[in-house]
């Protein structure tokens, strides 16, 4: 039996999701049944029909671009609905692509009504988004300049400039630092509504202490009145009493403010990464969705779907993978070719539920992103499964840290383990050995995890032993799963 293929096109996605959020939502709210289909990322097509449903300006600086949503097929009352949601959203793209790119963009929305024909833009670009459903099929098509996509392309940065609009988005979050929050960034765009829940959820995991509020109205004093005003009293009286102490008895140096900003950002960072708050939190949930859509790309382009199940039928793991995993998501993950994926199930999960998934997974109502999610979610469980069998302790960090290998693993390993955890682990090692794994990431974790290693930070941990083994366990399993994710390598 021939295995399944798979079209999944990465930069429409962040594409639609930047440009249109919450669209998938309104678009099941309208016909449960329908499924959605995503073109890739292509030139504008000059024939193309139907009724522009808005127009919108996005701006950055001197910079104007025209972008145009035309719909076909959509009831007069589904047209409302979708309107209303982009008339919804214009501070929302504006805040996520400034904080994405570290420009200041605004958007602004402009409801239109004139049929479409052939353009009069030059060199547009053009994604699809394709409803399927039971008796008349519906799109929604996004035309913008091409411009908007050298936003992701080093050239913005001084690089050298890529005209595939796919190979510039995949190089653009190929560098684990560019969905990385920005404090600076995040205290100048978000609203005083979405700082207040984000400083809550801080202190609720105790990454916003009364030390690091000051260091942070330290280094940002332009913000000091926005900052304060989003704290609670306690929280207020405290940190005035905490920098009342850092003027008076301690000595702030450059380094203290880079580490205390650093590890806010990787805190929030951490939120975003793990979904904490999306509910809370609207900045959470629309910046977690690209951080989302660019972990299941990486965790399911590294390989073939079929392929991960071979590996797991080999390895004698599929049927622990599938019993850990979502039923709705096995369902989604196996929707372009049910009859192939599902022999491979047979004598794993009862005839009933083969039959269950056979069904659902023919009602064609799942969209490839949604396909997509659902493989990466198995993914995930099974390397899991697979890593926690290995049983290696961390007894092996130090033996799995000289074996990394690949552009930028020991920034993948920071960013999966976070500074503490990393230096921690790290505590009792080599500066010899340490140092060059520290060139290569940013200055602020490295001094962090410097200062960590040299006592000034957190000195008593040398003494604590099970806080070390803890940490280093933490990592282990975090090299283990950026190994079995194709992110880096170990070398035999």
């Amino acid at each position: 039996m021939t295995r399944p293929s798979m079209l999944y096109y990465f930069s429409s996605c962040i594409i639609k999701d930047l440009l249109l959020p919450g669209i998938d939502k309104v678009l099941r709210e309208l016909d449960p049944r329908g499924s959605g289909a995503l073109s890739p990322v292509m030139e504008m097509d000059p024939a193309v029909k139907g009724t522009a449903l808005l127009s919108l300006q996005l701006s950055e600086g001197e910079r104007r671009y025209r972008i145009r949503i035309i719909q076909q097929g959509f009831s007069e009352r589904e047209i409302s609905r979708l309107v209303e949601q982009v008339l919804s959203m214009p501070e929302v793209v504006a805040r996520s692509l400034s904080l994405l790119f570290r420009r200041r963009f605004l958007y602004r929305v402009q409801p239109a009504g004139e049929e479409i024909g052939a353009s009069e833009e030059g060199d547009t670009l053009q994604i699809d988004i394709a409803v399927r459903r039971p008796g008349a099929d519906a799109s929604l098509t996004v035309q913008f300049p091409r411009d908007l996509i050298h936003y992701f392309s080093p050239a913005a940065s001084g690089g050298e400039r890529t005209e595939n609009p796919e190979e510039a988005v995949i190089s653009f979050f190929q560098d684990p630092f560019n969905l990385f929050p920005r404090l600076r960034d995040l205290l100048e765009v978000l609203p005083d509504s979405e700082l207040q829940k984000i400083f809550s959820l801080l202190q609720r995991g105790h990454d916003l202490t009364p030390y690091q509020i000051g260091l942070m109205v330290t280094a940002f004093p332009d913000s000091a009145l926005k900052i304060k005003r989003n704290l609670s009293s306690n929280s207020l009286r405290d940190a005035v009493e905490m920098m009342r102490l850092m003027r008076s008895e301690m000595r702030i140096t450059e380094r203290d403010l880079a580490g205390g900003v650093y590890s806010l950002e990787e805190a929030v960072f951490f939120l975003l990464r793990d979904h904490e708050g999306a509910d809370y939190s609207q900045f959470l949930r629309e910046s977690g969705r690209a951080l989302r859509e660019v972990y299941v790309r990486e965790r399911v382009a590294s390989k073939p779907f079929p392929r991960w199940i071979e590996e797991m039928e080999e390895g004698k793991l599929l049927y622990p993978a599938l019993s850990v995993s979502d039923e709705r998501d096995i369902t989604a993950a196996v929707s372009d070719d049910p009859d192939w994926y599902l022999e491979r199930f047979r004598s794993h999960l009862s005839a009933r539920r083969l039959e269950d998934i056979r069904r659902e997974a023919a009602a064609g109502e799942i969209s490839s992103s949604r396909r997509m999610e659902a493989r990466s979610s198995i993914v995930e469980h099974y390397i899991g499964v697979k890593i926690s069998r290995m049983s290696l302790g961390g007894e092996s960090f130090e033996f799995l840290l000289r074996r990394m290998t690949g552009q930028r693993c020991f920034s993948l390993l920071l960013l999966s383990a976070g500074w503490f955890a990393l230096s921690t682990a790290m505590k009792g090692m080599k500066l010899v050995r340490i140092k060059p794994l520290l060139s290569e990431i940013p200055r602020a974790p490295s001094c962090l995890i410097e200062d960590v290693l040299n006592g000034t930070v957190n000195p008593g941990i040398l003494h604590d032993e099970i806080q070390i083994q803890k940490a280093r366990t933490l990592c282990v399993r975090a090299i283990l799963t950026l190994w079995e994710e194709g992110k880096i390598g170990l070398v035999e």
